[in-house]
């Protein structure tokens, strides 16, 4: 008879379908079930959760991603979600953390992925078992803070759960890829699956890392299980993130309008600063038209005149530097925008590279030079860009299929740096 957990303390749920593992901590008792409710009892009612989806319902990418705000890279990383997961973004809920910047090549972000209807059945089911989810993450990523508690840059981590074996790969710091196979049965067995694991992500073998309960012969052996890692929701909010049900993401989407409302007062005090400027120019024609009293006085006033003028001027170049840096007003997001509507069957975009004051480089495939040239035309039609050219256009095989491979670099309207401040004008 299955003895359900108590109300003491979090819950751990590790979750696949038809399969829920729940530990109570700090007990570290299990129960298990076909769902939520299998595995609690009436005085578990209201206690939280942080539910580690299993490696055969999550999914696991590695993105380069220009240095940007995280607002911006989720929207690339959404508009990217067709070419990143197997059945097309529209049908997945993403989740991201950020690496340190590289210099020259940004950052990469780690991505999970979880089908939408997955993690509205996880919540659903919780909220039928009366329990709070804290969290809703990939499992692989306990893994990830399994080995920086063992200070291993490079490792695979290996746990067993419910008749399933997991091997997670962490390469030079980070999750790099995740699988997950039926349980072979014998350590030997396991230990081919983990050697063919690092040959399809084409790296060196590295020391292996095993869980509590993985039973296998390790070269560093944990006295945890990966999953107790999770256990630490500072971790999760820091360093790793949860999946939102929809309606909380575009919640938070809409957050991300108050930089585009800060853009828009900006261009109104621009507007503003010009209405002035008109008005300014019409003082000499409402002077003209009355008599000076006395020519020293008309002189006076002409100079004071000219110097006002000349500070308008100053001003405007200054307005000008404004303007390269902030006119139109783009985030990243925009760009890509306007490179995935340019992108046909016949071509696409496979690398980007943009920063602030960096020049724009997109790398892509065409079937044909035509369609190279198709692309650039109508990513030149954007005021988003400027001086888009062809740098590069190489033939190269896809199957069976002969492509062009090119290189496209310009300027992006709206990303200028600072790096040059308005010359003083000389005033006579």
């Amino acid at each position: 008879m299955k003895t359900a957990v108590s109300r003491s303390a979090l819950r751990l749920a590790e979750w696949s379908p038809g399969h829920v593992r729940i530990i109570d901590l700090p007990t570290l008792r299990a129960v298990e079930g076909a769902a939520f409710a299998e595995c609690v009892d009436a005085d578990s009612k209201g206690a939280g959760i942080v539910v580690a989806v299993g490696q055969s319902s999550a999914f696991i990418r590695n993105v380069r991603v220009p240095d940007a705000s995280r607002n911006d890279i989720a929207k690339i990383l959404e508009l990217q979600g067709d070419q990143l997961l197997p059945l097309g973004g529209r049908d997945y809920v993403l989740g991201f953390r950020l690496t340190d910047v590289t210099e020259g090549k940004g950052r990469t972000a780690v991505v999970g992925a979880i089908k939408r209807e997955t993690l509205k059945r996880i919540y659903a089911d919780a909220e039928a078992a009366e329990l709070k989810v804290r969290a809703v993450l990939p499992l692989a990523f306990s893994s990830w803070l399994a080995a920086r508690r063992h200070s291993l840059d490079s490792c695979a981590v290996v746990s067993r759960h419910g008749g399933s074996v997991a091997i997670d790969i962490v390469q030079a710091g980070e999750l790099w890829y995740s699988r997950c196979i039926p349980d072979p049965g014998g350590a030997e067995e396991i230990l081919d699956e983990v050697r063919r694991t690092f040959s399809i992500c084409q790296i060196p073998t590295a020391p292996i890392l095993a869980g509590r309960r993985a039973d296998i012969r390790a070269d560093v052996e944990d006295d945890r299980e990966s999953i107790e890692y999770l256990s630490d929701e500072d971790a999760i909010g820091k360093l790793l993130f949860s999946f939102a049900l929809p309606t909380d993401s575009e919640s938070q989407s809409r957050r991300g309008n108050h930089l585009r409302m800060a853009r828009a007062l900006l261009a109104l005090a621009l507007a503003l600063g010009l209405g002035a400027y008109a008005a300014l120019k019409q003082i000499p024609a409402i002077r003209a038209s009355h008599a000076p009293a006395a020519d020293p006085a008309l002189s006076t006033a002409q100079a004071d005149r000219d110097a006002a003028l000349a500070r308008i001027d100053r001003a405007n170049l200054a307005n000008g530097i404004l303007d390269v840096a902030f006119a139109p007003s783009q985030s990243f997001s925009d760009m890509v925008d306007v490179l995935s509507n340019a992108a046909t069957r016949s071509s696409w975009f496979t690398a980007l590279t943009i920063g602030r004051g960096k020049v724009v480089s997109v790398s892509g495939v065409a079937l044909s030079d035509a369609d190279v040239a198709s692309f650039v035309g109508e990513v030149s039609k954007s005021p988003r860009f400027k001086d888009m050219k062809v740098v590069s256009a190489t033939k190269g095989t896809v199957g069976k299929k002969t492509v062009t491979q090119f290189t496209v670099s310009g300027q992006a309207v709206g990303i200028t740096p600072f790096d040059r401040p308005p010359k003083r004008s000389k005033t006579k």
